[in-house]
């Protein structure tokens, strides 16, 4: 009888066990089925947020050329021309300055290195990256003047436009705010050198 006792008690424990370990099984299945299930949410959430964003920029790029498009044109016409011409005159200036100072009268293979490594052409080189971020920015805020009016469905005239622009880079110079001006300034050469390749 106790030998029959004992079999019992091994056997139920054995069922226990079992069915502890079925559990465990299904348990773990089901979290993997939840983390499955949560992980394609997030990548559908995903999908339509990338959809709705592509369909907002796609909507208001064509409110800002609808509205303002000939006043864009002419702005970014006239600021590249006035400001192209004054960048080069600028580089012009500081290349003549780096030479005088540094005791050349032209460039060549053998003194472009002790030319470069000067103190004077360092700062002279510091100059134009920085007028050229700020050119930068000054163009980007004539852009966002420009779509700032066109999301009220308000034309602006090129005057507007450049007034905009000029305070809004005043503004982000006085905050120094020069993270800006540094990602303007790679943006625009990223997007020049890929233009490039």
């Amino acid at each position: 009888q106790r030998a029959g006792e004992s079999a019992q008690g091994a056997e139920s424990l054995r069922g226990h066990r079992g069915y502890a370990g079925r559990q465990d099984v299904l348990s773990e299945r089901g979290h993997h089925g939840l983390r499955g299930g949560a992980e394609a949410s997030g990548r559908e959430v995903g999908k339509d947020g990338r959809r709705i964003f592509v369909k907002t920029f796609f909507r208001e790029t064509y409110q800002v050329l609808r509205v303002n498009l000939r006043q864009l044109v002419l702005f970014e016409a006239l600021y590249r021309l006035v400001a192209g011409a004054f960048y080069i005159r600028l580089v012009n200036l500081l290349l003549k300055v780096s030479l005088r100072a540094a005791g050349y009268s032209y460039l060549t293979m053998s003194n472009l290195a002790a030319f470069l490594l000067r103190p004077v052409t360092v700062g002279c080189a510091m100059v134009l990256v920085l007028v050229g971020a700020i050119l930068l920015v000054v163009e980007l805020g004539g852009l966002i003047t420009a779509y700032q009016a066109a999301a009220y469905s308000r034309r602006i005239d090129v005057v507007s436009i450049v007034r905009g622009a000029v305070g809004k880079t005043a503004d982000e110079l006085s905050k120094r705010n020069w993270q800006l001006f540094l990602l303007a300034l790679a943006s625009h050469l990223m997007m020049n050198s890929l233009v490039l390749l």
